[in-house]
Protein backbone atom coordinates (compact mmCIF):
# COMPACT_ATOMS: atom_id res chain seq x y z
CA UNK A 1 0.00 0.00 0.00
CA UNK A 2 1.13 3.54 -0.78
CA UNK A 3 1.46 6.13 1.84
CA UNK A 4 -0.15 9.42 0.41
CA UNK A 5 1.53 12.76 1.00
CA UNK A 6 -0.45 13.56 4.22
CA UNK A 7 0.47 10.05 5.64
CA UNK A 8 4.00 11.15 4.62
CA UNK A 9 4.38 14.04 6.51
CA UNK A 10 2.54 13.10 9.38
CA UNK A 11 5.08 9.93 9.73
CA UNK A 12 7.78 12.82 9.48
CA UNK A 13 6.38 15.06 12.04
CA UNK A 14 6.33 12.15 14.67
CA UNK A 15 9.95 11.35 14.02
CA UNK A 16 10.98 14.41 14.48
CA UNK A 17 8.78 15.35 17.06
CA UNK A 18 11.63 14.79 20.27
CA UNK A 19 14.81 16.23 18.26
CA UNK A 20 16.23 18.97 18.79
CA UNK A 21 18.46 20.63 16.69
CA UNK A 22 22.37 20.71 16.97
CA UNK A 23 22.75 23.82 15.58
CA UNK A 24 21.22 27.44 15.63
CA UNK A 25 21.10 28.12 11.68
CA UNK A 26 22.36 32.02 12.63
CA UNK A 27 25.84 31.98 13.79
CA UNK A 28 26.02 35.25 15.47
CA UNK A 29 23.48 33.43 17.96
CA UNK A 30 24.73 31.12 18.23
CA UNK A 31 28.25 32.64 19.10
CA UNK A 32 25.98 35.31 21.55
CA UNK A 33 24.33 31.89 23.21
CA UNK A 34 27.62 29.49 23.51
CA UNK A 35 30.19 32.58 24.45
CA UNK A 36 27.72 35.09 26.15
CA UNK A 37 27.76 38.76 25.75
CA UNK A 38 31.49 39.41 26.22
CA UNK A 39 32.54 36.83 23.59
CA UNK A 40 29.95 38.18 21.49
CA UNK A 41 30.97 41.88 21.33
CA UNK A 42 34.07 40.19 21.43
CA UNK A 43 33.64 38.24 18.02
CA UNK A 44 31.82 41.90 16.95
CA UNK A 45 35.01 43.67 17.60
CA UNK A 46 37.35 41.31 15.27
CA UNK A 47 34.89 41.74 12.20
CA UNK A 48 34.78 45.31 12.97
CA UNK A 49 38.65 45.85 13.27
CA UNK A 50 38.86 43.63 9.97
CA UNK A 51 36.31 46.10 7.63
CA UNK A 52 37.30 49.28 9.24
CA UNK A 53 41.16 48.48 8.38
CA UNK A 54 40.52 47.71 4.87
CA UNK A 55 38.33 50.05 4.14
CA UNK A 56 41.21 52.29 5.27
CA UNK A 57 43.65 50.46 3.21
CA UNK A 58 41.13 51.40 -0.02
CA UNK A 59 41.31 55.16 0.46
CA UNK A 60 44.77 55.50 0.55
CA UNK A 61 46.07 56.68 -2.68
CA UNK A 62 49.08 55.52 -2.71
CA UNK A 63 47.99 51.98 -3.71
CA UNK A 64 48.61 50.38 -7.24
CA UNK A 65 45.45 49.44 -8.97
CA UNK A 66 45.98 45.62 -8.50
CA UNK A 67 46.50 45.95 -4.79
CA UNK A 68 43.46 47.81 -4.17
CA UNK A 69 41.35 45.47 -6.81
CA UNK A 70 42.63 42.31 -4.55
CA UNK A 71 41.83 43.70 -1.39
CA UNK A 72 38.68 44.87 -2.86
CA UNK A 73 37.95 41.03 -3.81
CA UNK A 74 39.36 39.74 -0.23
CA UNK A 75 37.04 41.84 1.39
CA UNK A 76 34.25 41.16 -0.68
CA UNK A 77 35.04 37.26 0.20
CA UNK A 78 34.84 38.05 4.12
CA UNK A 79 31.67 40.40 3.27
CA UNK A 80 29.73 36.98 1.89
CA UNK A 81 30.93 34.94 4.40
CA UNK A 82 29.65 36.88 6.95
CA UNK A 83 26.52 37.21 5.33
CA UNK A 84 26.01 33.48 5.10
CA UNK A 85 26.04 33.26 8.58
CA UNK A 86 22.74 35.00 9.26
CA UNK A 87 21.26 31.87 7.75
CA UNK A 88 23.95 29.06 8.34
CA UNK A 89 26.48 28.35 10.76
CA UNK A 90 30.12 28.63 8.14
CA UNK A 91 32.16 29.21 11.21
CA UNK A 92 31.44 25.13 12.31
CA UNK A 93 32.20 24.13 9.34
CA UNK A 94 37.28 24.11 8.78
CA UNK A 95 37.14 25.47 5.48
CA UNK A 96 34.33 28.63 5.92
CA UNK A 97 36.52 28.78 9.63
CA UNK A 98 39.75 28.85 8.32
CA UNK A 99 38.61 31.47 5.20
CA UNK A 100 37.64 33.01 7.91
CA UNK A 101 40.36 33.29 10.41
CA UNK A 102 42.92 33.49 6.82
CA UNK A 103 41.16 37.06 5.13
CA UNK A 104 42.32 38.77 9.19
CA UNK A 105 45.68 37.35 8.76
CA UNK A 106 45.62 38.36 5.07
CA UNK A 107 44.47 42.08 5.97
CA UNK A 108 47.17 41.78 9.26
CA UNK A 109 50.11 40.97 6.64
CA UNK A 110 49.07 43.62 3.96
CA UNK A 111 48.61 46.03 7.05
CA UNK A 112 52.69 45.44 8.08
CA UNK A 113 54.05 44.98 4.19
CA UNK A 114 52.22 48.47 3.76
CA UNK A 115 53.09 50.16 6.41
CA UNK A 116 49.96 51.52 7.48
CA UNK A 117 49.25 52.52 11.62
CA UNK A 118 46.67 49.89 12.52
CA UNK A 119 44.34 50.14 16.02
CA UNK A 120 47.61 48.74 17.98
CA UNK A 121 49.92 51.38 16.28
CA UNK A 122 47.92 54.32 17.24
CA UNK A 123 48.13 56.08 20.45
Amino acid sequence: RQMCIRDRFTYILKAQRDKRPGHLHNEYIEVLVETGIPGFLFFLLIIIGVFTGGIRHLSESCFRRQEKLFLTFFLGGFTCLLVVGFWGFPFQLPCSGLLFWFCIAFLEKFRTLTGLKGVRDVQ
